[in-house]
């Protein structure tokens, strides 16, 4: 090995393996060390945004449920017509566009006598102004009261929401879901759209 003789080329040797095995020991120690709690922490942050974030969606979902309860409660002490005209005031919460509509949806002859369906339901336009919304009383329309909404919402504990899954309709492309409650008086379930 007569290139390695002199001094400057052990120098050099040890300062290029020096370098080397530093440089191995950097990766495995950040590999090993490092990244590990870096992970940890970046995950205990994601977490901590979805909590936060799931959080604020539940408050706005305790809001609606607050509304359902006040629609519930309001709307046995009114006649049909007056319900028309208090209704809409009762889902506009001040025009709050997260809440995209609600209404009432009776059974069959319980608003009106031999009147199969007899729903009020208001839903926002796009200038996020309250419009009544016929659908559901016309003869195109399924049954509402066959509907898994309605349903679940006359079985839930009276005062709660049964909350319908997420989903998407035409009339916005953002998700929403809704919360349906029975109006214990009459038997028929009120149902608030809020966007979610």
């Amino acid at each position: 090995m007569p290139a390695f003789r002199t001094i400057q080329a052990r120098y050099t040797l040890f300062l290029v393996l020096f370098i080397l095995l530093l440089s191995i020991l950097t990766v495995v120690g950040i590999s090993q060390l490092v990244a590990p709690k870096l992970r940890h922490t970046e995950e205990q942050v994601a977490l901590n945004r979805i909590a936060e974030v799931a959080e604020q969606i539940q408050g706005e979902l305790n809001k609606v449920q607050a509304q359902q309860r006040s629609i519930t409660q309001t709307i046995p002490l009114l006649d049909s017509a007056a319900i028309d005209t208090v209704l809409p005031g009762l889902v506009d919460q001040y025009g709050e566009l997260k809440v995209f509509g609600g209404g009432i949806w009776p059974l069959p002859g319980q608003r009106e006598a031999g009147r199969n369906k007899f729903s009020t339901f208001w839903h926002r336009d796009s200038s996020g102004k309250l419009a009544v919304n016929t659908f559901w009383n016309s003869d195109a329309a399924p049954n509402y009261y066959d509907q898994t909404w309605y349903k679940g919402g006359m079985q839930t504990p009276r005062g709660q929401c049964a909350w319908a899954a997420a989903y998407k309709d035409d009339a916005s492309a953002e998700p929403r879901t809704n919360c349906a409650m029975a109006i214990q008086k009459m038997a028929w379930p009120t149902v608030c759209r809020p966007s979610t």
